[in-house]
């Protein structure tokens, strides 16, 4: 989304916020809507009518927010209420502050906007102390205080790895101390290691690898934390899975051939070994070392294991027109490998 559209649709929900305001300040006014006062006619009259409001008015919105998750206006995974991790000090804490306030304040946030609509001068005061204290607790100097205390105690209930979790490494899943120079970490990472649970070099299929990855506990909940991790080669394993042909092939018919990508593979080809470059690296002592012969090269023979997370060999010519088509919205030279809708969320952060 560009500029000019963003700000036409800030403008837009600005308008239709303070026009439903205005809707909901004359039901309030109306009915005398109010959560307090309902608990109060039950205790004082017994009376449940207020009550009985407050219960549709719950009702309603819970049928408006499926609704606009049903029909994709918004995503329920990223809002607070559908939220894995319930932060209950936080609501208890802010529940107690805010029922404490109603008290000295004598009365909400909407009875406070209804008194100064009637001239009320101390509730324009009870109004603008609301405003700052709901800013600072959100954004500012409180809400660093918020964060490393009240907010830190929380419940983590259990849910399924999205698939925007496997993609930006928020999947639970970890290397299994298989990164050079990071080893094993967590006793779960020795798992990884007596299933022999690693991607390169290995023999496995994918589902073979799928198996073993399946019978190793979680390191985290999905979506509460970032690990570089295995979480990619499942990627690729859905791919296989979904397409129903093999990884190579798909990436092949569907992304390679169609760019033009023609020497980009998980082998080197025999003929071409002799454009294939040596690896080498630079020790401490700033000498370089060759620690990937072409001539010998793993790469010039076909892996058992093909992975989603590394392994394919390839010029700098073919990446150069990978690059191209994601410059260019996903298209190049007439063949679309991702949608408008894809790159968008591909620039945003996840995190």
């Amino acid at each position: 989304m560009d500029t000019p559209a963003l700000n036409a649709l800030t403008t837009q929900v600005l308008w239709a916020t303070f026009f439903l305001s205005v809707l909901f300040g004359a039901i309030t006014q109306r009915t005398h809507f109010c959560t307090m006062g309902a608990v109060s006619d039950i205790v004082t009259m017994g009376d449940w009518t207020r009550m009985r409001m407050w219960g549709m008015a719950i009702g309603v919105a819970m049928i408006g927010f499926y609704t606009l998750a049903v029909t994709g206006q918004i995503d329920p995974a990223k809002t607070l209420y559908a939220s894995s991790r319930f932060i209950w000090l936080s609501a208890l804490s802010g529940g107690l502050l805010f029922g404490f306030g109603m008290v000295l304040a004598s009365g909400c946030g909407s009875k406070t906007l209804v008194r100064i609509g009637g001239g009320n001068l101390k509730s324009v005061v009870v109004f603008l102390t609301m405003g700052i204290a709901a800013f600072a607790t959100l954004k500012g100097i409180t809400a660093v205080v918020r964060v490393a205390t009240v907010d830190r105690v929380a419940l983590d209930f259990s849910g399924n790895a999205a698939l925007s979790h496997w993609l930006g490494h928020m999947a639970g899943l970890t290397y299994g101390g298989g990164l050079p120079g990071v080893g094993v970490q967590h006793p779960i990472d020795k798992i990884y290691r007596a299933l022999k649970i690693r991607s390169l070099d290995g023999a496995d299929t994918m589902m073979e690898f799928m198996d073993k990855l399946s019978q190793v506990p979680l390191r985290y909940q999905p979506g509460t934390a970032w690990m570089y991790s295995l979480a990619t080669d499942v990627c690729g394993a859905l791919v296989e899975i979904i397409s129903g042909k093999p990884f190579a092939q798909y990436l092949d018919e569907v992304i390679f051939q169609p760019l033009g990508m023609k020497d980009t593979a998980f082998q080197v080809a025999p003929g071409k070994v002799d454009r294939f470059a040596a690896n080498y690296q630079r020790g401490p002592d700033k000498k370089l070392k060759l620690i990937d012969d072409p001539a010998t090269s793993a790469f010039t023979r076909e892996p058992g294991f093909k992975s989603g997370g590394g392994g394919l060999t390839g010029t700098s010519a073919d990446y150069l027109r990978f690059c191209e088509m994601l410059r260019r919205g996903g298209e190049l030279d007439g063949h679309r490998i991702l949608g408008p809708r894809t790159l968008e969320i591909m620039h945003m952060n996840h995190l």
